[in-house]
């Protein structure tokens, strides 16, 4: 069992520094923040959702027969002012609104179909980059945007170069 820090109400919890209480609640504040954010949103892995509809259906006034190939352009919807005000700048609070119930966030796909690793890889995701960014200061060799291109999925043209420094 681990040993209580000095005025720790709970073992292992420290009064100060990353593993404090209030280090912990700047964490969790950061994760929202993180959750929020619109990761795949600009750089969607695959670009584009497709679905078969199994019967006739009517889709903003379009009838659409049964059999008939949907598409849902991800990367064009992440960078459409018709979907997102400035969607090219950086603003997580925009994912945290309550009100807003459309199909804005759809790189695991949706509904029953929806990719089963979903909450792996998100869960994945979130503790690789909190491990890194607890450890290091990460920095980039260049600042030039970085050019995609699309394969099978979207990709970097070239490998991003980054520094890692230890943090003290």
């Amino acid at each position: 069992m681990p040993e209580r820090e000095a005025g720790s109400s709970s073992p292992g919890v420290a009064q100060t520094g990353p593993g404090s209480a209030a280090g912990l609640e700047q964490a969790e504040r950061e994760v929202t923040l993180w959750r929020a954010s619109p990761k795949l949103a600009l750089y969607p892995v695959g670009i584009t959702v497709q679905r078969y509809p199994t019967k006739d259906v009517v889709l903003q006034n379009y009838r659409v027969p049964a059999g008939t190939l949907c598409q849902v352009a991800l990367y064009a919807m992440g960078r459409s002012p018709a979907v997102f005000v400035q969607p090219l700048r950086y603003a997580p609070e925009r994912w945290l609104r309550k009100d807003d119930h459309s199909f804005k966030a759809l790189a695991f796909g949706f509904g029953a179909r929806q990719c089963i690793g979903r909450r792996f890889a998100e869960a994945e995701m979130m503790l690789f980059l909190m491990h890194m960014l607890r450890n290091f200061k990460v920095d980039t060799v260049s600042k030039d945007d970085i050019n995609t291109v699309c394969g099978f999925t979207l990709m970097p043209e070239k490998p991003p170069l980054l520094t890692f420094r230890p943090l003290d």
